[in-house]
């Protein structure tokens, strides 16, 4: 449904188009979906695309996720990364701080870190004003990195000293809790 929706063709020529792939052992193929065989196949058909022409299909690819099409719901880092690619960075940032939320929801403390760190990235080109997603994609960060290498760990301090740069200028009385706290497990800990 999507190949179809991006590339305006039949789905008897995707499926023609997919049969002939399979037979010449690019394409693996289920009911309803396929994939490249390997990934240097991937790679290299991606590296084919204009950088233009990617940027547009990724730009297309999120369009048509968030709408009402797909029978089923993305993953929000799907569309970040997608937002991310096209050149959305405001959009990716909101997303990537949503699979952050997620992430953090599910206790998968290495995905809340890798998410957190894709939103950040992006943000500190100095492209995106959002003081508040920022400061919340710290504090997610401060605590999945926690987690995962205790509080006495020197990059959860910084991710709490960051977070507290920017609450000084935000003000948010929930955060601060959240950042004073932090910061005094960290040194506690951290000794």
């Amino acid at each position: 449904e999507l190949v179809m929706h991006l590339l305006n063709e039949t789905e008897t020529t995707i499926t023609a188009t997919a049969k002939r792939l399979r037979s010449m052992g690019f394409v693996v193929s289920e009911p309803g979906s396929f994939s490249l065989r390997h990934m240097l196949i991937n790679d290299t058909a991606y590296a084919m695309l204009a950088p233009a022409e990617c940027r547009q299909l990724h730009a297309e690819t999120a369009a048509y996720l968030e709408s009402d099409a797909p029978e089923w719901t993305p993953p929000t880092e799907t569309l970040a990364w997608h937002h991310q690619e096209a050149g959305h960075l405001e959009q990716a940032t909101v997303f990537w701080l949503e699979a952050c939320r997620s992430a953090a929801r599910r206790l998968a403390h290495r995905e809340a870190i890798v998410f957190a760190q894709n939103g950040l990235k992006l943000m500190a080109g100095g492209q995106i004003d959002a003081p508040k997603r920022e400061l919340d994609l710290q504090l997610y960060l401060a605590t999945a990195l926690a987690a995962i290498n205790g509080y006495g760990a020197a990059n959860v301090g910084e991710a709490y000293v960051r977070a507290r740069r920017l609450n000084e200028v935000l003000g948010d009385g929930r955060a601060n809790v959240r950042v004073l706290v932090g910061q005094w497990i960290h040194s506690w800990v951290g000794g």
